[in-house]
């Protein structure tokens, strides 16, 4: 969909020679599997796929059709991992936005992106504290 080259890493090895193969490149996305991220083995495989000492900016993805009590559990579970930003998700499959406030201040972290559905690049937004408050208090253009 974003015609951008995309490697499969299965682990460490296969990380850093994707690393090194993009280096020129401003950005580089690592997406990792969606697994129950509930069970620590997952994340601690993690340790072991991605190299996080590399000068990264780590973000973590949570679906806005979760209850708060779960997407807590699961940032308490990836602390080991040292999240930067987070990337709310499925605003558009849901009608309560506060949440996004709640993780933000509870965990002291800020929200790189937003997104509202399957059309990608368009249903992606840059997170900013003017998009989240519009959100709250409008809601989302459907």
């Amino acid at each position: 969909m974003l015609n951008v080259p995309v490697e499969v890493v299965y682990k460490l090895e296969d990380f850093q020679k994707a690393v090194k193969k993009y280096e020129d490149y401003d950005h580089v996305f690592i997406d990792t599997a969606g697994r129950n991220y509930r069970e620590m083995k997952y994340i601690e495989e993690l340790q072991n796929l991605i190299d996080f000492k590399q000068d990264i900016e780590t973000f973590l993805t949570i679906s806005m059709t979760m209850k708060e009590r779960d997407i807590q559990e699961i940032i308490k579970n990836f602390e080991i991992l040292s999240i930067d930003k987070f990337i709310f998700t499925k605003l558009d499959e849901t009608s309560t936005y506060g949440t996004i406030v709640n993780i933000m201040v509870q965990n002291k972290k800020g929200v790189a992106y937003l997104t509202y559905g399957q059309d990608v690049p368009d249903d992606v937004e840059v997170g900013s504290s003017q998009a989240i408050i519009k959100h709250i208090f409008e809601g989302i253009d459907q």
